[in-house]
């Protein structure tokens, strides 16, 4: 979402670049992909590997990427040094994907892939964003207003939003 009416996503936030040190608090740091829309030409995988490691040590167990798909046929064509894909399919059923040892959630809502996009993320994404749901779902019973019939009105509060912006960091296809 972006705030207005609804939950504040993380993909709403500003970023600024992150060289590792970090970013000023209210903006998710980013790792630029080495080319305008796409993964650089030369070791795209570094990139992924220079994203992991943006984010702080004590976020990494627990961390995922969270991406559309695709980002994620770009990526199952990644290979290592070796010759050997660096995309894990899942091989037991309710286990995740996986790509450099941690899981991948597909959220096609994120922004297609173009020049500047903000297309991947990577954090430990309980630490870093929190879902309120202020009263669960509350119902209001009108017999009242069309007799003889009964009206139901029912409503929930919910909202959300990054709380540690070190938590979570986002890859921005950009050179």
């Amino acid at each position: 979402g972006n705030g207005i009416r609804k939950p504040i996503g993380f993909a709403a936030y500003a970023t600024a670049v992150d060289d590792g040190t970090g970013v000023s608090w209210g903006k998710i740091g980013h790792v630029v992909s080495g080319a305008n829309g796409a993964f650089a030409a030369e070791n795209p995988a570094d990139k992924i590997h220079d994203l992991i490691g943006t984010l702080i040590a004590a976020y990494l167990n627990g961390a995922r990427f969270v991406t559309r798909r695709q980002i994620i046929t770009l990526i199952r064509k990644f290979k290592d040094g070796q010759g050997q894909y660096l995309w894990q399919p899942s091989l037991v059923m309710g286990e995740p994907e996986q790509l450099a040892g941690y899981a991948i959630t597909r959220a096609e809502d994120l922004p297609a892939l173009g020049n500047g996009s903000l297309s991947l993320y990577f954090g430990n994404f309980s630490e870093g964003y929190q879902i309120v749901d202020r009263q669960g779902t509350r119902t209001l019973r009108d017999p009242f207003t069309n007799k003889p019939k009964v009206h139901f009105y029912s409503t929930r509060r919910v909202g959300g939003g990054v709380v540690n912006f070190e938590a979570i960091k986002a890859m921005k296809f950009s050179a």
